[in-house]
């Protein structure tokens, strides 16, 4: 069984009872869903990753909206960048875009809606030739983009992860996700 543990909204704070619950746990992987520093420094991305993959688990991460330009960067040199890119991880195709649509407070990971949408629809279309075959379908994304359909089941991002997970355990896929919100 592949245990997966989600966090967000970091924003540059160590959380020792984070890398006890790992070292006390048995997780696979951790998805970091977005801030992972309030605005910088990058050098903290660096030092939180290779804490929390020095408790034994796979890390990859997807940037939010508080994070700076370079995060990506950042990111790739210590684990892996999910954003606007897909990964197979065990039985399962994960897809993530990280970043957010506008907000009233300028941050620096915002985009419009009309790119959020065109960049996610390439990647749910590559998706979609890649999936025969696989057990389980995880997004995970660090922003609410404008209502679009899915089988005619109108959904967010923030339900694309709720349905996707629900979905694919009511298929009894051994897998167990954890997501841990903002503080």
């Amino acid at each position: 069984m592949t245990k997966i543990l989600a966090i967000s909204d970091v924003h540059g704070e160590e959380n020792e009872n984070l890398y006890t619950y790992l070292n006390n746990n048995d997780i696979d992987l951790v998805l970091i869903l977005g801030d992972i520093t309030d605005f910088g420094p990058l050098d903290f991305v660096e030092t939180f990753i290779n804490k929390v993959a020095d408790c034994d688990v796979d890390v990859i991460a997807i940037p939010g909206n508080c994070d700076p330009t370079g995060i990506c960067n950042a990111i790739n040199e210590v684990a892996f960048c999910l954003h606007n890119n897909i990964i197979a991880y065990g039985d399962a195709i994960i897809f993530g875009f990280g970043g957010s649509n506008p907000t009233p407070f300028n941050t620096p990971g915002e985009m419009d809606d009309d790119k959020i949408y065109a960049e996610v629809y390439d990647l749910l279309a590559i998706r979609k030739q890649v999936k025969k075959n696989i057990k389980i379908l995880i997004t995970i994304s660090s922003c609410a983009a404008k209502p679009t359909t899915c089988n005619n089941w109108p959904f967010t991002f923030k339900h694309i992860i709720c349905f996707l997970v629900s979905f694919s355990l009511n298929k009894k896929v051994d897998t167990i996700i954890t997501i841990v919100g903002a503080k």
